[in-house]
């Protein structure tokens, strides 16, 4: 199978590193990688010594999942924006994750007042080899 730029893979190295990311070129002599964040480029100076073996990924699930991820993250965020609350809009992001985060103290110390123990379990065990049972203590 002959690899082409722009193609998804996946490179096992003698060393048991594992590299991913799109072809940028492939000789022989050298492979270049494009990183999955596009960030940075994945140089391998001799293919043939090694690389072990390649996994060609024919569709890229990690490509799919961010735009639905982004998607859900921009439809919270359009929820939050179309609050009428003004003071909402005013703070900062520090502000309201500080908000957050002493609404869910407030939440958990309230689970802990009024966190009832019910009537205890009694366990009524055997001696083995016999029908004979006794209460637990």
């Amino acid at each position: 199978m002959k690899l082409e730029k722009s193609q998804h893979v996946i490179c096992c190295l003698k060393n048991n590193a594992i590299l991913e990311g799109t072809i940028e070129s492939w000789s022989d002599d050298e492979v270049v990688l494009l990183s999955l964040d596009t960030l940075s480029r994945l140089i391998i100076p001799r293919p043939k010594e090694d690389i072990v073996f390649v996994k060609v990924v024919l569709e890229s699930l990690k490509q799919k999942e961010l735009p639905e991820i982004k998607q859900h993250i921009s439809q919270e965020l359009g929820q939050v924006l179309q609050e009428e609350d003004v003071n909402l809009k005013d703070k900062s992001i520090r502000h309201l994750k500080a908000l957050v985060d002493e609404q869910e103290r407030k939440i958990i110390k309230e689970k802990i007042k009024d966190h009832q123990l019910g009537q205890p379990r009694v366990v009524s065990y055997y001696y083995p080899g016999t029908n004979i049972k006794q209460p637990g203590k």
